[in-house]
């Protein structure tokens, strides 16, 4: 075997780059079609915050979560699951050494699927009481006094749905 000519290195360099990239399109297509979408950010957040989320959604399938870490696991520690359309509709959980735990859930269905945006804004307060709110009604509300060190990363995941995000707003930033 002779050594490669200058001509023939670069060939080769590009079809490693090509193969290299149409690797990564076809994982990125995987991913789309899954239908999972995740927005995480790096963000020091008291331990009492707030969330404000105003979204939209048009499709029935699918549902979305707001989470918040503490560590960069990417293992929840609070979890609001939003199943519009299903039952329950919202789940608030809790993720610990013990596994998942229910905080609270809205007993009915919900019907997000309207063409409108609609706001959503979890709230936990300093003395651990948590609410949920859709559109300023009330839907759920607990107290939970498992994490009290500060949160550093909340995360938006869509798993099949058609989200929307127009704005995501977090009180507690730190």
């Amino acid at each position: 075997m002779q050594p490669l000519e200058a001509g023939e290195k670069v060939g080769a360099l590009a079809a490693y780059i090509l193969l290299e990239i149409a690797k990564e399109l076809e994982a990125k297509k995987a991913l789309q079609q899954n239908g999972l979408a995740e927005l995480y950010t790096r963000m020091p957040i008291s331990n009492g915050f707030c969330i404000q989320s105003d979204l939209l959604s048009s499709k029935v399938d699918g549902c979305f979560d707001i989470d918040f870490f503490q560590g960069y696991g990417h293992t929840a520690d609070y979890r609001l699951a939003c199943s519009a359309g299903n039952w329950p509709s919202f789940d608030l959980q809790r993720f610990g050494r013990s596994g998942a735990r229910c905080l609270a859930n809205l007993d009915q269905t919900i019907k997000l699927e309207d063409g409108y945006h609609f706001l959503i804004l979890f709230s936990r307060g300093e003395s651990s009481g948590m609410s949920v709110s859709l559109d300023g009604r009330t839907l759920v509300k607990t107290s939970d006094k498992s994490f009290r060190h500060p949160f550093n990363e909340p995360a938006l995941i869509n798993d099949g749905g058609d989200l929307a995000v127009r704005e995501i707003s977090v009180m507690g930033a730190q």
